[in-house]
């Protein structure tokens, strides 16, 4: 058995123990190989793909979900789009090492009460073994909700979802790991809206610079910058360095780190 075929019937076995199953989808490839995987095993109309609306997720990312779903999918697929409000949970906003706990609750009890709603009792995310060997306080908001993990009781890491989503063609395999905009914030520093609208804001530019994978954590008045390993290269020109220095100065910020360990 090869091992694209091994790893395609581990989750497609943990899967097809469902009638019914609700996917928590965010358009990153952990849940769109989910979703995938689900409609093929079940059909269409037994699967129904749940979006957290959030500012907690760049406007890139909520923009794309509507797209992935209208390109990637049969249009009997149908998709929920509910809003969360993140800004009202003082438990969030006080942002301390629970932030992502408490969001990862406020976000699945409200997905849930919907799901009632339609009949779907099953509520399964993209979280994987890969997930597990990481500080992620969210795990125990969907083990205390008994949010479905597919990838998790199938015994299936990051690299097993790049390799099957790389076999179903999945524009997504080959897209980088991301986060909210919360995940770069500073610990302990409460969230405001400007603070997310900035560093969108400064991604954005990176981007336009012809970045592909990085991240930007403000820290009072510096600025840390993460490059994944092909976007270390575009350094070596002086005109983007100065482009970098210039915009940040201009936000308020007087001092740049580079973090030299790139991200996957």
């Amino acid at each position: 058995m090869t091992a694209v075929k091994d790893i395609e019937q581990k989750l497609t076995r943990e899967i097809e123990q469902y009638d019914r199953l609700a996917i928590a989808f965010s358009g990153g490839v952990d849940s769109t190989l989910l979703l995938y995987v689900a409609c093929k095993t079940l059909g269409y109309q037994n699967v129904v793909a749940v979006f957290a609306d959030s500012v907690f997720q760049s406007a890139k990312s909520r923009a794309g979900v509507n797209t992935t779903i209208l390109e990637q999918f049969n249009e009997q697929l149908k998709l929920i789009r509910i809003s969360i409000d993140p800004f009202k949970s003082d438990e969030i906003i006080n942002n301390d090492k629970n932030r992502c706990y408490f969001c990862k609750k406020l976000i699945y009890q409200t997905i849930l009460a919907k799901l009632k709603e339609l009949n779907f009792t099953v509520l399964a995310d993209g979280t994987n073994c890969s997930d597990l060997e990481l500080n992620r306080p969210g795990i125990k908001a969907i083990e205390e909700l008994q949010i479905k993990t597919p990838y998790v009781n199938g015994g299936l890491s990051k690299r097993d979802i790049r390799v099957l989503a790389r076999h179903y063609n999945l524009p997504q395999a080959t897209l980088p790991s991301n986060s909210c905009l919360a995940a770069r914030t500073e610990t302990g520093r409460p969230l405001e809206l400007k603070m997310l609208e900035e560093i969108e804001d400064s991604e954005l530019y990176l981007a336009s610079l012809g970045f592909v994978i990085f991240r930007v954590k403000p820290r009072g008045t510096k600025i840390f910058i993460e490059l994944g390993e092909n976007d270390f290269t575009r350094l070596n020109n002086p005109r983007i360095r100065e482009k970098i220095i210039s915009y940040f100065q201009s936000h308020n910020k007087d001092s740049i780190f580079l973090d030299l360990s790139p991200r996957s």
